[in-house]
């Protein structure tokens, strides 16, 4: 939607900006355009959006011939129609439509000097001197800087900030494989939809209440901390699984792993690296089960999940380039890889 405003207010040269500005705004401000009932639904949409884009949209001036000087943001006391009236507008020759170079003479503002006592602030404003470039359409990120229009501009200021969390890096990183990387985050978070998520949504729990045990032992109630990895089931895999990465001494818990990997999570060592593969990978296999076993009546034995668990990781480990070192070479044998073939160039 930013990207529309910025192709109407910077004239991009295309069919649809010059369709709308010659059928929409007919000359006027896309600022000031008033909302028509038999507007499209689109076109609504899209002038509903202002209000959240209005304080971005910046001109940089250059000629003064493209700028709407009530209801463009040139200055920081703008936009100024929401100071001076249209009727005092047009009682001293302007409009709606003026623009910065129809208000400056000789590099000086022409304000009438009735508006001396009026709008005093008119001619406090700093002087602008027009020059032959064209005007510019600039975004105002977060940091009140000026930068150009990117898409990557307005995610940045417009989107919801949070403190990051410690455990973002145990997540996120280029090693990590993308489907797994998203179910930890899922579980992190503790949005995945468990039993115990789905009973709080419904406390009127039709049929046995069997159907909302775990399905990989049918022990317990299925909750985030039993799945990962407290259920018999998934502690069989994790103890399978964790020998592989020098895991050993780590509980089953979910709480304890992650405590585990917070001083390590910003680590390109090969073990750490391939620990949060192992246990991104152990989550998402075993939600898959969870999953398979909930739907399609499917069910594998821990030994096959394990087996699984790690043919994945081997797969991404192949991908990676290694130093040719003591430590590498132990993990590279370990995981039956042959080095010679995956050593960085010297």
């Amino acid at each position: 939607m930013a990207y529309h405003f910025f192709s109407l207010l910077s004239n991009r040269s295309s069919l649809w900006t010059s369709w709308v500005k010659l059928h929409r705004l007919k000359g006027r401000s896309l600022w000031d355009i008033p909302v028509q009932a038999s507007a499209s639904w689109g076109w609504k949409k899209l002038l509903r959006c202002r209000l959240l884009f209005r304080d971005y949209f910046w001109s940089k001036i250059g000629n003064g011939q493209n700028t709407f000087v009530w209801f463009d943001k040139w200055c920081d006391d703008c936009p100024l129609g929401n100071v001076v009236t249209p009727r005092q507008m047009s009682r001293y020759g302007y409009n709606v439509k003026s623009k910065i170079a129809d208000v400056i003479e000789h590099g000086v503002w022409a304000w009438p000097d009735e508006w001396r006592t009026t709008y005093p602030m008119l001619f406090q404003l700093h002087s602008c001197h027009l020059s032959n470039a064209k005007d510019q359409v600039l975004w105002r990120n977060f940091e009140g800087k000026l930068v150009p229009f990117t898409s990557k501009e307005v995610w940045d200021t417009i989107r919801i900030r949070e403190h990051q969390r410690d455990w973002s890096n145990i997540i996120w990183s280029s090693f990590s494989i993308p489907k797994h990387a998203f179910t930890c985050w899922l579980i992190f978070k503790r949005k995945l939809w468990t039993q115990d998520r789905i009973l709080r949504w419904n406390h009127r729990v039709t049929g046995s209440m069997n159907q909302m045990c775990c399905l990989l032992c049918y022990a317990d109630l299925e909750t985030h901390d039993h799945l990962f990895f407290q259920c018999s089931y998934s502690t069989t895999v994790w103890n399978i699984v964790r020998d592989k990465v020098g895991m050993n001494s780590i509980q089953q818990r979910w709480e304890d792993i992650a405590r585990w990997f917070v001083p390590r999570a910003k680590s390109r060592a090969v073990y750490a690296i391939a620990s949060k593969l192992v246990v991104a990978a152990s989550a998402y296999v075993i939600w898959s089960e969870r999953n398979a076993r909930y739907f399609s009546n499917r069910l594998r034995p821990p030994e096959k999940i394990s087996d699984i668990i790690l043919s994945t990781v081997r797969d991404k480990l192949l991908s990676f380039k290694y130093k040719n070192s003591n430590n590498v070479r132990q993990f590279l044998e370990e995981w039956k890889m042959d080095g010679a073939d995956y050593y960085e160039e010297a």
